[in-house]
């Protein structure tokens, strides 16, 4: 049964994230806060506006069931985006795949195997200028704002981490955070 063409719709694993253009119908739940408020949708903008390469970091590792650490997560994202301006992009937009696929992945929204047009989803998506904002605001629905809020784990206990003894780059199928 194929939910949609690439699986923007993800409803029927995960309500919360729902379809790929539910942010158009007022659909901003969690990351705006629960309700959707003002003063939580200006925080998760102001967030993604000035920080989104710290706060990006924080949701890989999220991804990954790792607290956001310097040395495993955000010096990747760097070199990254560095290289990527020598390399006409590709590594940006095999890292946006990636966390396309890993945010799939978390929100339940996999079979075994999992269908080509899923990877096709998970590639252009994100690497489209006209369907990223939208994939992206999917992404952010299905996930608590604690997974991609690096100032709450920066004051939270888990705090400043400099490594993490294992390197997770992609989520394992069937590890379910979220339903």
């Amino acid at each position: 049964l194929m939910s949609s063409p690439c699986w923007l719709d993800w409803s029927e694993y995960n309500a919360a994230a729902g379809p790929c253009w539910a942010c158009f119908h007022n659909n901003c739940e969690p990351c705006c806060g629960e309700p959707c408020n003002f003063m939580d949708g200006l925080y998760c903008c102001m967030c993604w506006w000035c920080c989104s390469p710290c706060l990006t970091a924080k949701y890989w590792a999220s991804q990954v069931e790792q607290p956001c650490a310097c040395v495993n997560h955000c010096l990747p994202l760097i070199i990254i985006y560095f290289i990527s301006g020598y390399l006409m992009n590709i590594p940006v937009i095999m890292f946006n795949m990636m966390l396309r696929y890993n945010a799939r992945l978390e929100a339940g929204v996999f079979e075994t195997p999992d269908t080509i047009d899923k990877y096709v989803g998970d590639c252009f998506l994100p690497c489209c200028c006209l369907t990223a904002p939208c994939a992206g605001c999917q992404q952010l629905r299905a996930v608590p704002r604690s997974h991609w809020d690096c100032c709450g784990q920066l004051m939270g206990e888990e705090g400043f981490v400099c490594m993490e003894q294992d390197w997770k780059f992609m989520r394992v199928p069937g590890s379910k955070t979220m339903n």
